[in-house]
């Protein structure tokens, strides 16, 4: 192997040490694991001094941990999708992305942009697939000129019933 060969190996080697590192500071679950059940996602909230809340009543599935912007789909007791919104920008989403795509391949890409009413709205969505059927879900969003990342993380759990919070 030439010098120069050897060079761009480990300039590629530190960039992609680089990526890992990044992948692991951007925690799309927010340390929330997909199938554990209700209680370990409320043990875990209290951890980090979270508080996990039904914020409506009439949605017993729905809960959130206002703090962070995370939101959680609970059924049968179980963990089965984990969402998290941040204001962000191209840098975050590209990183996120890059990452999912260095691990799960190609994600499926959809752009969209319009306007409601007034306010213009553009979406670039992309969609990956585990092997056991979770799917990921990462948009960079802006509205009306604000910017944000959200992730949306949906297992493929069968989806009984909600927690009743009484």
């Amino acid at each position: 192997m030439s010098l120069a060969k050897a060079a761009i190996a480990c300039i590629t080697l530190e960039f992609l040490g680089a990526r890992v590192a990044v992948s692991e500071q951007i925690d799309t679950l927010a340390g929330f694991v997909l199938g554990s059940s209700f209680e370990k996602a409320q043990e875990y909230a209290a951890s980090r001094e979270w508080t996990l809340k039904q914020e409506i009543p009439s949605q017993p599935k729905e809960w959130s941990v206002l703090e962070a912007h995370i939101g959680l789909f609970i059924c049968g007791n179980k963990v089965v999708a984990v969402r998290r919104y941040a204001l962000g920008g191209v840098d975050e989403f590209a990183s996120i992305v890059w990452d999912l795509q260095l691990t799960r391949g190609e994600p499926t890409t959809q752009i969209v942009t319009f306007m409601s009413g007034s306010t213009r709205i553009s979406n670039i969505d992309t969609q990956f697939f585990d092997t056991d059927g979770t799917e990921i879900k990462i948009q960079l969003q802006s509205i009306a000129g604000r910017v944000g990342v959200s992730t949306n993380h949906v297992g493929n759990l069968e989806c009984a019933e909600g927690i009743d919070p009484n």
